[in-house]
């Protein structure tokens, strides 16, 4: 474990992360919620410079693709009164949201590396679903649907595309980690207890960064597909959440908990 270095000082709901890298060096976006004002996609560049692109709804969740580029998924009114979350995809020639879906009722959802599909975690009248959906967001598949005492949230598509890691709650058995592989439709677990885990993410290498609640806070773990190992990567007292790396090597940038705010 190493010293962390603040970044932003963002407070409140700050959440989401993904980080891009340029030449210049990494090139970090987030969800910026400091509760004074709306929520907004803010970018901080290599040389440190912030900038805030657009409003955004607050509790947005992120995801980013090299070329396909910002994948958002926010609360949004559908038919005037119900609230849903839909999908978004940044454009940052006009610097606006084109939104994908109306009233889709998509709570995540993560790019396939080729960046011509998306997978997305669909929730209806109770039921959850994974979805592959093609770059605008249009069904082609559902890939797994849940049971009664099933629920699915955070996910992450892996490197090589053949499987997707989602924090997974399955009635007595807690929120726990697991690997879904896309071929044989099949999840396997990671973790297994009462511990609350949240916010995966597969590094360059196909391992998966995570948060984990352990003795009375949520620090960033990394798990090894191969040796099934796991390394904490934090110690913090307050909590860290969302973890994202542009490389394996280099520094892994996350939303940090304190008294202070996230």
């Amino acid at each position: 474990m190493t010293q962390a270095e603040q970044v932003s000082a963002d407070a409140y709901g700050t959440g989401s992360v993904y980080v891009s890298k340029k030449e210049i060096g990494d090139e970090i976006y987030y969800v910026r919620n400091g509760g004074y004002r709306r929520a907004s996609l803010a970018r901080i560049n290599a040389n440190g410079t912030q900038q805030d692109l657009v409003e955004i709804n607050g509790g947005a969740n992120l995801d980013g693709h090299a070329s396909a580029g910002l994948l958002l998924t926010q609360t949004e009114y559908c038919n005037n009164y119900t609230a849903y979350k839909d999908i978004y995809r940044y454009d940052p020639e006009s610097n606006e949201l084109k939104r994908l879906t109306k009233c889709g009722r998509y709570l995540f959802a993560s790019w396939h590396p080729s960046g011509a599909q998306m997978v997305a975690v669909h929730h209806d009248k109770g039921r959850f679903e994974l979805h592959l959906l093609d770059s605008d967001a249009k069904l082609q598949q559902v890939l797994w649907q849940a049971e009664d005492g099933e629920i699915i949230g955070e996910l992450d598509v892996s490197p090589a595309g053949d499987s997707v890691v989602a924090t997974i709650w399955r009635r007595g058995k807690g929120w726990n980690l697991e690997k879904f592989n896309l071929g044989s439709k099949v999840w396997n677990k990671i973790t297994s207890g009462a511990n609350i885990t949240a916010s995966p993410q597969f590094d360059s290498a196909g391992n998966i960064l995570f948060s984990l609640e352990h003795e009375g806070a949520y620090n960033l773990f990394r798990y090894y597909v191969d040796s099934a190992n796991i390394e904490q990567l934090t110690n913090v007292v307050g909590g860290a959440f969302q973890p994202d790396q542009a490389e394996v090597g280099e520094p892994v940038y996350y939303t940090g908990d304190s008294v202070k705010g996230t």
